[in-house]
């Protein structure tokens, strides 16, 4: 019975002792970081390194890795990039310390930062954890790698002889330009080579330093835009929309060559082009961007149906005046309608393609 009592004592001793050491560590570890975040609270977004009057200067880069997708339905782009900034805070120098790390890492509310975000993200994903990186000399760098949708507002009025511009736009959340300059920096922008996705040809162009104003608090936010040049690439629309439209027109155009005395074909042949454009029609409308204006291949699509139209109903015409006696004129009317529907025809090329 000592003995199962000395063991408990024992036991309690060990424990007692474990637990003491423990919460002196845990005391010690507190400390330290308590007194870590003292020492750089005043920098989180309190103060800038620049006195008043002077905008900290905030040199911005982005490489471009790829480009997948541009979706002009949803008017979205998808893509592929790094994106980089610098700035220096002295009062981050420790060059003058002893055994001072080359690298040390802060989280983002840690020190002061320009907070900037890109301002047309729509569902952006980071592959990395957000450190800022700053050396000895108080140089500070923040690194993250994106993929995904961003929007873009497109202009296709020349749709599909378009180019656009997608832009991907960096601003602070806090700073206007009096207080933040902008720039890029050459060394850190940039794309990999050609792009992976079809049908469009995609150049990044030189960065553009603008403002962002916010009307509901009045006042701008610094800006800076990293814009892509994208033309589009007109083969497939060629070989896929305007090739087997210009072949249903013409097919139409064929009843001007048929005797009006001839009910079946006079009828038949424009109706079936009828209803072989009204399902083509319906297809290409299910790729054709949805937009309240008219584009050039709308011009195209909506002249290209009144003159199919414009043959049915000429067909009939001609066809009701051969049943009354009047071939003669059916004919001449015919005839008339060959050359005239050709220069519809053109005149339709002409506005949809040309003006």
């Amino acid at each position: 019975m000592r003995k199962q009592t000395s063991r408990f004592f024992l036991f309690l001793g060990v424990v007692f002792l474990i637990l003491a050491f423990g919460l002196q560590n845990g005391s010690y570890a507190l400390g330290f970081q308590e007194e870590s975040a003292t020492k750089f609270q005043r920098f989180a977004g309190v103060s800038r390194p620049d006195p008043e009057g002077v905008p900290t200067k905030v040199s911005v880069g982005i490489v471009f890795l790829d480009v997948t997708k541009i979706d002009d339905v949803t008017q979205t782009f998808t893509a592929d990039f790094y994106f980089i900034y610098r700035w220096s805070d002295p009062r981050l120098d420790i060059r003058g310390e002893e055994n001072a790390p080359e690298i040390r890492l802060f989280e983002l509310d840690e020190i002061w930062n320009p907070q900037l975000l890109i301002l047309n993200q729509r569902n952006l994903k980071d592959y990395y954890e957000d450190y800022f990186r700053v050396d000895t000399s108080g140089n500070v760098q923040y690194s993250q790698r994106f993929f995904g949708e961003l929007s873009s507002p497109l202009d296709l009025k020349d749709y599909c002889f378009d180019a656009q511009v997608l832009p991907i736009q960096v601003a602070s959340s806090r700073y206007g330009p009096e207080e933040l300059l902008l720039s890029y920096n050459e060394q850190l922008t940039g794309q990999r080579g050609t792009f992976s996705i079809a049908g469009w040809t995609v150049k990044l162009e030189e960065p553009q330093t603008t403002g962002e104003y916010l009307a509901f608090q009045g006042r701008d936010l610094a800006r800076i835009d990293f814009p892509l040049h994208c033309q589009r690439h007109t083969g497939y629309f060629f070989i896929k929309l305007l090739i087997p439209l210009s072949l249903i027109v013409l097919m139409a155009w064929a009843v001007f060559w048929i005797d009006p005395s001839a009910l079946g074909p006079q009828i038949g042949l424009p109706t079936s082009a009828v209803f072989t454009f009204i399902l083509f029609n319906f297809r290409i409308g299910q790729v054709l961007p949805r937009i309240s204006y008219l584009t050039r291949i709308d011009r195209f699509v909506l002249g290209a149906t009144f003159l199919v139209f414009m043959a049915l109903g000429e067909a009939v015409m001609t066809t009701m005046l051969a049943r009354k006696g009047k071939e003669d004129l059916a004919k001449n009317i015919d005839k008339i309608a060959r050359y005239l529907y050709l220069l519809l025809f053109a005149i339709v090329i002409i506005i949809a393609f040309f003006i």
